[in-house]
């Protein structure tokens, strides 16, 4: 079967990736827990990044200086079955992680084939809402595919 790995680029450079949990390992590991995210080919993870690579800025003469920025923050949208387990283990991690301000933002969400190999990790993960129907999101602060 081959890999479901959609990937969506401008310029080379991908705004964001959408993984199918049929064909790729995705774990999250933070204060609180560690645990597969998905093993149903219908649950997917969304990964895209915060923001331009850089800015265009116009002179009063009419000429243009290109600023590259150094963000590498992003967004994970999870999305789930209805009935999966996962959607109890998240909100249980959300609550644990939100008793304490030591504790939020320091989750790891690691994307592997079926092989075991790594193919991204996005580290500093904060969830944006608590866990809801059937869908999540993180903040997270290194996109590093």
């Amino acid at each position: 079967m081959p890999c479901r790995l959609t990937r969506v680029s401008i310029a080379g450079w991908a705004i964001m990736d959408t993984y199918s949990f049929d064909n790729f390992q995705v774990t999250i590991t933070g204060p609180g827990g560690s645990f597969l995210l998905g093993t149903d080919g219908a649950e997917t993870i969304t990964m895209r990044r915060s923001g331009t690579p850089g800015t265009m800025t116009g002179g009063a003469d009419g000429t243009v200086v290109h600023s590259l920025h150094a963000n590498k923050s992003g967004r994970a949208t999870i999305r789930l079955l209805r009935n999966s387990p996962v959607q109890g283990k998240l909100l249980q991690l959300y609550t644990y992680q939100r008793s304490s301000s030591t504790l939020w933002g320091k989750n790891i969400i690691r994307i592997c084939d079926m092989g075991g190999n790594v193919i991204s990790t996005y580290n500093g993960a904060a969830f944006v809402n608590p866990p809801m129907n059937a869908k999540c999101e993180f903040n997270v602060g290194i996109v590093d595919p």
